[in-house]
């Protein structure tokens, strides 16, 4: 998949979370599968993506509920930014 793709991707999971379609767990697994399918070079995932994925999972498990959509958007955004440059 490209980096267009998978930007295009997350800002349509984003949207859905903010919307209200997702719930953590689901949008924390779909996140963590394109962030894993992004492209990068070499064998393994590059330090900032799995910096990434480890903040999703922080969010996911201790942020309140009620704080979870906002943090799991700016998270969201600095990996559309990132994989944007």
């Amino acid at each position: 998949m490209s980096a267009e793709q998978t930007v295009h991707q997350l800002m349509e999971l984003r949207d859905a979370l903010q919307r209200g379609e997702l719930n953590i767990d689901d949008y924390y697994l779909s996140f963590e599968v394109l962030i894993n399918g992004a492209p990068y070079e070499g064998r393994q995932l590059p330090p900032e993506l799995s910096a990434l994925i480890n903040r999703m999972e922080f969010v996911r498990f201790t942020q309140r509920p009620e704080d979870q959509i906002k943090a799991a958007t700016q998270v969201a955004n600095d990996a559309i930014r990132l994989l944007a440059s």
